[in-house]
């Protein structure tokens, strides 16, 4: 079977995967018994032939000859080990190893001089000579019969190899002329799609584990022989140039340093989540957050100088005039002024605004919707701010939810869904690679509507509130899952859609707010950005740190518009081949669950 360089690498026998064309569970086994002098553990070396299908698997794309192959041993493994070859392989290698038992036996009694038992061990010794023995020609004859028959289906050789090459060559075609093909019928199954085939995870054939939402799902250390490289890019597809550096290139040797790392000494949660963001692909930029494995590979000003340009494209400039701002301002200090009955006055002073008007006609559409705001505010919020902790429920119910949805929900075009709704792009993909975990739940999702159903997921949000959970390792862990949601939904959205769009994302750790967007910007190069951050008000008399961040919100809530309008007109289109459907090769496997539990050190 033809593999290549960087597969092989990576495999624990290449020599017999580059020596056989058709895999199977005997002739590995027969393979080991005569390159190794080790005893052969039967569960272990089972389990060895699998991870190492799934690694030459998840190597290659669907479409390809290897994947097929390796399909269709995976498929015929079940049969395979309980097959009578099998079975006669480890009854002989039982025997091997009893008689190499009796050998040492003998040798030690032939040394203390007890012969009456020497005599004894010898007769036993030859019983198990003799069984061997034969055990050894019945062995030798089905090797024979299978040479005979190998060398006839070597004869049809040439026939099988055109018919491959036939239905490969119609299968091409058929999928030429449909945007329907992307799937197989079970996964089509699975994940109920016609035309979205998931980015594979690195977690086949991992350990069945559920997830309860618990700190304690995670564990410390990858396991990264599981893990495996998808570096494909197309000879056409040129790689991301920024400032004379080519960063593809640099995130390359960026994931090979933080795999090497994890193989030497695991990856920590709380000081290496980048590195494990950028096993799926994902190259996290935060505001003068590097840490030192990516400043000593892009350097800082590179990364800083890359978040800054990405955010310049996408946002651009949306400034809040001071007058708008100093009318809310006015509604605050009226409560703070009269702290008996600063509220009742709020009330009053809400209507009376109303009718006023500004030069924008943007900020006009917007103090209606802030009017309606601090309607809800004037019963949520206290006036000064209370001693006592808040949780995550009362959290998202009374502040959190009230101001995003003014912002970022449109019932008709683009809601917001709350609380812990599971992700649909999260959920194919586990559904379509066999993945045993529960699909994980954001606290919040931002869907579009397309023909009066939800079509695609282009937002997230995870809230952390102030009781016990408010750890640092539960908030990197949620930071983590938002960037895999995001990341997944990328992949569904351009499969689907046919189009690459932005993905949004925040977390709000208690209330101070922190915006995210993503990009795929080359193949396999995801590029998750941080937008900016805003104090949200947990009472009255912090609504002016508030105020001060009301543009970045703003700008947030323009560019999330934008993207839904973009999305939306390309599903409006016809679906014809375009330039965009090359890209989808751009897309790459996400890091799942099983794989991700692996990781043991918190510290």
């Amino acid at each position: 079977m033809k593999l290549d360089k960087n597969v092989r690498e990576i495999l624990s026998d290449p020599a017999y995967w580059s020596s056989i064309s058709k895999p199977s569970l005997i002739t590995y086994l027969t393979y080991l018994s005569q390159t190794t002098k080790d005893s052969l553990s039967k569960d272990k070396i089972q389990s060895q032939y699998i991870s190492e299908l799934t690694t030459i698997k998840r190597s290659y794309e669907e479409m390809s000859e290897q994947h097929e192959i390796i399909e269709e041993a995976l498929a015929s493994f079940a049969n395979e080990k309980t097959s009578e070859d099998v079975k006669n392989f480890w009854e002989d290698k039982y025997l091997d190893q009893k008689l190499c038992t009796l050998e040492k036996k003998t040798k030690i009694i032939e040394a203390e001089g007890v012969m009456n038992f020497l005599q004894t061990g010898n007769e036993r010794l030859n019983d198990a000579s003799k069984m061997v023995h034969k055990s050894h020609l019945n062995f030798l004859e089905r090797k024979e019969a299978k040479y005979y028959e190998q060398k006839e289906n070597d004869a049809n050789k040439d026939e099988s190899a055109t018919c491959s090459q036939n239905y490969e060559r119609k299968r091409r075609n058929a999928d030429d002329n449909s945007q329907d093909e992307y799937t197989t019928p079970k996964r089509r199954a699975l994940a109920d799609d016609k035309s979205y085939t998931p980015c594979g995870t690195d977690d086949s054939y991992a350990s069945d584990e559920s997830d309860d939402g618990s700190d304690e799902e995670c564990g410390s250390k990858l396991i990264v022989e599981e893990i495996s490289f998808d570096e494909f890019i197309d000879q056409e597809d040129k790689p991301f140039i920024f400032k004379a550096k080519n960063i593809s290139s640099l995130f390359k040797s960026y994931r090979c340093e933080a795999l090497t790392k994890s193989r030497k000494s695991g990856l920590s949660v709380t000081q290496d989540y980048r590195e494990i963001l950028s096993i799926s692909h994902i190259l996290l930029l935060q505001v003068d957050d590097y840490s030192d494995m990516q400043i000593k590979t892009f350097s800082r000003d590179t990364l800083e100088d890359l978040r800054k340009d990405i955010r310049a494209r996408i946002f651009g400039k949306e400034k809040i005039s001071k007058e708008f701002k100093s009318t809310f301002q006015e509604y605050v200090e009226t409560v703070l002024d009269d702290e008996d009955c600063g509220l009742d006055k709020l009330w009053k002073l809400i209507i009376e605004s109303y009718p006023k008007t500004f030069d924008k006609t943007e900020e006009n559409a917007l103090f209606l919707k802030m009017q309606l705001l601090f309607q809800k505010l004037a019963s949520n919020l206290s006036v000064r701010t209370l001693k006592e902790k808040i949780s995550e429920g009362t959290l998202v119910a009374n502040f959190i939810s009230p101001i995003l949805r003014i912002f970022l929900h449109n019932a008709s075009v683009h809601p917001t869904t709350w609380p812990n709704t599971a992700s649909t792009s999260a959920k194919i993909r586990k559904l379509a690679n066999s993945d045993p975990s529960r699909a994980k739940q954001p606290d919040m999702i931002g869907k579009v509507v397309h023909n009066g159903k939800f079509a695609f997921e282009l937002m997230f949000g995870e809230v952390t509130g102030e009781g016990r959970n408010n750890t640092e390792k539960k908030n990197i862990i949620d930071l983590i899952r938002l960037g895999m949601f995001m990341k997944d939904s990328i992949d569904l959205t351009l499969h689907k859609a046919n189009v690459n769009c932005v993905l949004f994302g925040w977390q709000s750790i208690v209330l101070k707010w922190t915006g995210y967007i993503m990009v795929l910007i080359a193949p396999g190069v995801y590029l998750m950005v941080e937008a900016g951050n805003i104090e949200l008000p947990k009472s009255f008399d912090t609504c002016s740190m508030f105020f001060n961040g009301l543009d970045t919100l703003r700008t947030f809530q323009v560019a999330y518009e934008r993207t839904v309008k973009e999305v939306l007109s390309a599903m409006n289109k016809s679906r014809e081949k375009s330039d965009d459907d090359k890209l989808k090769q751009w897309c790459r496997s996400t890091l799942g669950t099983p794989a991700f539990k692996k990781i043991i050190f918190f510290k």
